[in-house]
């Protein structure tokens, strides 16, 4: 059983994509997490990204999703990244300054 799991939905009426991420988001699960995404992403034109049910996470996570962001803007891809976190995950979140670095 994966440690992680990336599950992706489509909207084909809107050409959407929805992601929700979850469990041990880390840096020894990134590998394996990007290839996901890349797997998922190809030919759409609006992203949603949500972290829920997430058991660990650190700043590999974040590093990804920024560079997400980041390809997605040059892109003309419309991104909206939320993350749904337990309050342990959440204060550590705002705390650092991490919380609010997406969707400026």
């Amino acid at each position: 059983m994966k440690e992680f799991q990336v599950t992706a939905t489509n909207d084909k009426k809107n050409n959407a994509l929805n992601l929700t991420m979850q469990g041990k988001l880390n840096v020894s699960n990134m590998k394996q997490i990007e290839q996901e995404f890349k797997k998922a992403i190809k030919g759409y034109k609006k992203c949603s990204i949500v972290l829920s049910n997430v058991e660990e996470a650190d700043l590999s996570i974040i590093q990804l999703l920024k560079a997400y962001e980041i390809t997605c803007q040059k892109n003309k891809i419309e991104l909206a990244i939320s993350m749904n976190l337990n309050e342990d995950s959440t204060n550590l979140f705002a705390k650092s300054g991490l919380y609010n670095i997406f969707n400026k």
